[in-house]
């Protein structure tokens, strides 16, 4: 009896020991699971790939304290300082948004309230994000210029940083679509002096109340190094003249020679680097011709069209830049109760890569012929 009384008093050990065990692996999974879902929910998003080597942490043993109690708490607490990590570390300034297709990929992020900071294919980086007003992006101006300029993609205050005064208000990634909503800042916040405008900024607020929104489709008209830039923008008050930049593309300085091209036959013009404007599109090129952009405006709100030429040496390798601009103006007060609508139709690759996509494009699908004659106001 004694025998089989000290078995039984042992199976009864065994049994409390591995239920136990059971209720340590159990809480290990809560512990374990829970860090993992935090780290997915927080590095999940594009622009925070490299947040997920913070999942590294989950891999590291929590501490097993004597009792059940004390052990919950240090697990929990190890979760919470993970998310303090996570939140820390990944500041929505990184965040990025991108598609691709065709080998095209294109990416806005926070900093810049969703305007495209980002154009790669073939290797080659397309676009000159070094402040918020460069970029590809929707700038508008009335007859104040740029003392009354809402920029898609910030303010002149802004600078170099990681920060926005523009407000993005959506982002929708499909396939090879990219859309945004986005509320523009004025370039030149309320109440500053622009040495370069020569003026002081007409707008009494930071943020304006234009609402730009916009899809970004890869592949167009049967060519895959097309980009088919679609936007319209709610005009919030009466203007009796205004300008919008169609968009307006800013590139990295390795692109300097300057070429205008006749879209109903093909051909190329080199010209120089402006400032200047032409009725023929603009494409931007390396001196070799191996990497080129170009862009024309297939649709307006009204029969209007413009392209302009800019660039902008001996600021540094970062800063440095060339532009090209698909311009739009009116002289006749545009709606405030519905958006205007745009169209244009962006081409990237070899010179003559770019020269035949625009050129066959704008035959099937047309393109803007200025008609509207508008009077400029002095600035």
């Amino acid at each position: 009896f004694k025998f089989k009384a000290l078995v039984l008093i042992k199976n009864l050990r065994i049994l409390k020991i591995e239920k136990k065990k059971y209720k340590l692996i159990c809480e290990d999974f809560v512990v374990y699971a829970s860090a993992v879902f935090l780290v997915v929910f927080f590095c999940w998003d594009g622009g925070l790939k490299n947040q997920i080597l913070l999942s590294g942490l989950v891999l590291s043993p929590l501490p097993h304290p004597q009792t059940t109690h004390r052990r919950m708490t240090k697990g929990m607490l190890s979760i919470i300082g993970l998310a303090i990590v996570l939140l820390v570390s990944t500041s929505h300034a990184d965040e990025e948004y991108c598609v691709s297709n065709y080998g095209i990929t294109i990416c806005g992020s926070v900093r810049t309230a969703g305007a495209v900071d980002y154009i790669e294919y073939n290797g080659v980086q397309f676009i000159n994000a070094y402040d918020h007003g460069r970029e590809l992006q929707v700038a508008i101006t009335n007859a104040s210029g740029e003392c009354y300029n809402p920029t898609e993609a910030g303010s002149s205050a802004d600078g170099a940083g990681e920060g926005t005064t523009s407000v993005l208000l959506g982002v929708n990634l499909d396939g090879e679509i990219y859309r945004t909503t986005s509320q523009s800042a004025f370039w030149i916040p309320p109440g500053q002096y622009d040495a370069g405008a020569n003026c002081y900024a007409v707008n009494q607020q930071a943020v304006s109340n234009y609402i730009v929104n916009k899809a970004l489709v890869i592949g167009y008209a049967g060519y895959t190094n097309a980009i088919l830039y679609e936007f319209n923008v709610q005009v919030p008050e009466y203007q009796t003249y205004l300008q919008i930049e169609a968009p307006t593309g800013y590139m990295p300085i390795a692109f300097d020679t300057f070429f205008t091209i006749s879209l109903a036959t093909g051909a190329l013009t080199q010209t120089d680097g402006g400032p200047g404007e032409t009725p023929d599109p603009v494409i931007i090129s390396t001196g070799d011709g191996t990497a080129a952009m170009g862009s024309f405006l297939q649709s307006a709100f009204t029969q209007y069209s413009s392209y302009a030429r800019f660039t902008f040496p001996g600021l540094g390798p970062a800063a440095s830049t060339s532009k090209w601009s698909n311009v739009w103006r009116t002289n006749t007060p545009p709606p405030t109760t519905s958006p205007i609508s745009f169209a244009s139709v962006i081409c990237i690759g070899s010179l003559s890569e770019v020269q035949q996509c625009m050129t066959a494009i704008a035959a099937s699908s047309g393109y803007v012929q200025s008609t509207e004659q508008v009077d400029i106001p002095f600035q």
